[in-house]
Order: structure tokens, then sequence, then C-alpha cells
């Protein structure tokens, strides 16, 4: 009872001093005042890499842990096939929005005959570059490889990127935070709205500087 007693007598105190620091402070009534906003729901369910107590509890995690993120290396995209090389736009490749296409006819120059070398002419002039146009339309097999990498490889690497980018921007964006507290640690605040009254949250930098993750602690 007594530690109970002087428990509760602690949180009056922590209340009493956040009220006071409030009252000495500018409120903020536009929430686009502040410099940074990470909202809960912007963390992605990837319950490998993300952890926020709005999704409940986690006996996995420490109850004054509100917010976890782990980096992770970005998904890499296998090799196209060769001889589909040349009809890709690589620019559209990573595009995980749009079905990447071949291009409809490419340019190349290959090597002829020259038609005015002669029986003395020098060997390295026997032969000229001459540019030609191809079209998709008369290379079937470069349509087909290429459908064959879009469905056995390239649906399947956009999902997990697709992941990996709704994780990594959240990570971004709490690491972000982090610099700034860093920069202005003596004129800035992190405020947790979701957290229960009396805490104090914070960024741990410890697992930040081991490239990590980011993590927020909520503390009385």
């Amino acid at each position: 009872m007594a530690m109970e007693h002087i428990k509760n007598k602690a949180i009056r105190l922590i209340d009493y001093l956040i009220e006071l620091a409030l009252l000495r402070s500018k409120i903020v009534r536009d929430i686009s005042a502040y410099q940074s906003i990470l909202w809960l729901h912007e963390i992605p369910q990837e319950l490998e890499y993300c952890y926020t107590q709005a999704w409940g509890m986690n006996e996995e995690f420490d109850e004054n842990i509100w917010i976890e993120v782990k980096k992770y290396d970005e998904p890499i995209l296998d090799e196209i096939p060769e001889i589909c090389e040349k009809w890709v736009d690589r620019s559209t490749l990573r595009n995980t929005k749009d079905i990447p296409e071949l291009l409809s006819s490419i340019n190349i120059q290959v090597e002829e005959r020259n038609p005015e070398a002669k029986q003395d002419t020098p060997q390295e002039e026997q032969s000229i570059l001459v540019n030609k146009n191809l079209l998709l339309n008369d290379h079937p097999e470069v349509s087909a490889a290429w459908e064959e990498f879009i469905d056995s490889k390239w649906f399947s690497w956009a999902d997990l990127h697709q992941r990996w980018q709704s994780v990594q921007k959240v990570y971004a964006k709490l690491f972000s935070i982090y610099q700034e507290q860093q920069m202005q640690e003596k004129g800035s605040s992190l405020l947790l709205t979701h957290a229960r009254k009396g805490v104090k949250p914070t960024i741990d930098p410890c697992k930040i500087k081991k490239n990590y993750g980011v993590t927020l602690n909520c503390e009385l």
C-alpha cells in the first residue's frame, strides 16, 4: 500500500509538472504547425519489421516501446533476359505501379560488307556499320522471354519492393525526426498524442547508430 501511495503521488506530481509546462508553452492549435508529423496509421503492418502499441500490446516488446521500425535491405530485381536487354527502357523497371513493357521498335548497328570495297581494300575497311530498325512484332521470341520474366520474376519483386518502400518511408521519417531532435535538442519537443497521459516519448539513438532501426520509447 505504501509503495502504491508513493507511485500515485509521483504520477500526480508528473501530471502537475506537465500541466505547469503547458501553461508556459505556446499552445499549438494547428497540427500543420509541427515541423514533422508521423501518423500511426502510416506504419505498415509488416510484423517482422514494424510494431506500434496502437495495434495492441505485444509480449515480445517492452511496455515502454510505442513504435519500432527495423531497417532492412532493398529487394533486388533479377537480371532481365539477355535477349530483351536492347528492348527495355530500364527507367520503367523500378516503377512498381505499372507493368514495364518492351519498346515497339529499336535501332541497332549491324556489320555488313562494304559495297565499295575492292580486292586490295584494307581488311579493316572491308566491312561497315549500318543502322537498322527492328520491330518487336517481327521478334516474337523477345516478347515470349519478356512475358516469362514478368510472370516469374518481376511481379514477385514488385510486391516485395512495395512492402519495402512502405517500411522505408516510415523509417526515413522517424530517422528525420531523430536528426531534428539532435540538431535542436534544447528547443524541440517530441509529442506522441496516442500515448497515455504522463509519458515522455524519446527516440532510442542506440539502435539508430547500429543501423538497426528506430525505436520510440515512452516512459513515466
